[in-house]
């Protein structure tokens, strides 16, 4: 939340129970776009992309992984032999079945 005083004219920005003074609009920008989650890559520091990387190779592996257990019994062909029973039949129509 950014705050105004009316008073003293400071922009100050309210996150959980903190209040931050902002000293310049560079500044309050900078933390906009880290809100919004538009901040350059560039600006991450080095261990947290480190991390964001690592978790997504992690995930990447897990899915990998999770896929080719599912899919390799699929080759296997299975055939189910249904009885179709019909009822209220017009009894002008002939039957298919042997006699």
């Amino acid at each position: 939340m950014i705050v105004v005083s009316e008073e003293r004219g400071e922009v100050s920005l309210a996150k959980g129970l903190r209040l931050r003074e902002i000293g310049s609009s560079r500044k309050l920008a900078q933390k906009l776009e880290e809100h919004f989650g538009v901040a350059d890559e560039q600006s991450l520091p080095e261990k947290e992309r480190l991390e964001i990387t690592t978790a997504a190779l992690v995930s990447l592996l897990f899915i990998t992984g999770f896929w080719f257990s599912i899919s390799q019994g699929l080759e296997t062909l299975v055939t189910f032999d249904v009885p179709i029973e019909y009822q209220n039949r017009d009894p002008t129509w002939r039957s298919c079945m042997p006699r």
